[in-house]
């Protein structure tokens, strides 16, 4: 297939972002596909809140069950 390029990252941060969707690549990054499908949220929320904390983005406490549960699959 020509012009579609395989790689890890979830979003494309050079062309546009917010501390969401910096924080999102983040995790996608870290845990990857298939690390996400075993996860548990709690996990998930622990990286969220040490990554915001890290990078200092403004992105509220009561957000992070919100970015987690937009990274579980579905079943999860």
């Amino acid at each position: 297939m020509t012009g579609v390029h395989s790689t890890s990252k979830l979003i494309n941060l050079d062309i546009y972002s917010t501390p969401w969707l910096q924080t999102l690549d983040a995790i996608y990054c870290e845990y990857g596909k298939d690390g996400l499908a075993q996860a548990s949220k709690s996990s998930i929320e622990l990286f969220i809140i040490d990554y915001i904390k890290k990078h200092e983005l403004d992105i509220e406490d009561s957000d992070v069950p919100f970015l987690a549960k937009i990274m579980l699959p579905a079943e999860q």
